[in-house]
């Protein structure tokens, strides 16, 4: 059993940038393993679930920290108001990036206090296209998506509170019409997507 985990760890670590590829290529390799250790295994049932677990856990931890570095990136081109960027990044549109958030939760892994800090200090035109894509982000194909909700509402409360502290100022202005209102009319849209389905 440790031998086969080991063997699994190093196989990850080797292809940490490539972690669904990982999931869905080569974990075949590992059950299609005929090495007398693993043939062991498997006739054990209660290890091969040890070791089914094993492999989920690890691909899991994996994932949730490449993700949270990749998000980074996002911020990164909100930062710098690449408008072009963050639409090619969350819709899926780029094939030079070697990253793509359009059907992956990329929110959950993000840093809400640095996100919102950039977005106020970022221009009109990067709040408008980052609330634009917010707003059509979520509908129905998508569902994989609506597990962003609890961050949209983080956000929306952020929002809100700056909005409120912060009246008769062009930033907060701004937060409200490009931000504000496309965060709800998101939530919405999961809300009504998710009743319809239930």
């Amino acid at each position: 059993m440790d031998l086969l985990k080991k063997r699994f760890k190093v196989l990850v670590d080797e292809n940490a940038t490539l972690v669904d590829e990982v999931i869905f290529a080569h974990s075949s390799e590992i059950m299609r393993e005929t090495s007398y250790e693993f043939k062991a295994i498997k006739e054990n049932t209660k290890s091969y679930k040890e070791l089914l677990e094993y492999i989920y856990c690890y691909i899991e931890k994996k994932k949730k920290v490449l993700l949270k570095k990749k998000s980074e990136i996002l911020i990164k081109t909100i930062k710098e108001n690449k408008d072009l960027v963050l639409l090619d990044l969350l819709e899926g549109r780029n094939n030079i990036y070697d990253v793509s958030f359009h059907k992956t939760p990329i929110f959950n892994y993000i840093d809400i206090d640095k996100l919102f800090n950039t977005l106020i200090g970022t221009n009109l035109y990067t709040m408008h296209y980052f609330g634009g894509i917010i707003k059509d982000r979520y509908y129905i194909g998508k569902e994989m998506l609506f597990e962003e909700d609890i961050f949209l509402k983080k956000l929306l409360e952020r929002c809100e509170e700056y909005v409120e502290e912060n009246k008769g100022k062009l930033s907060s202005y701004n937060i409200n019409e490009q931000i504000v209102k496309n965060l709800k009319i998101a939530l919405d849209k999961i809300e009504k997507i998710k009743n319809e389905n239930s």
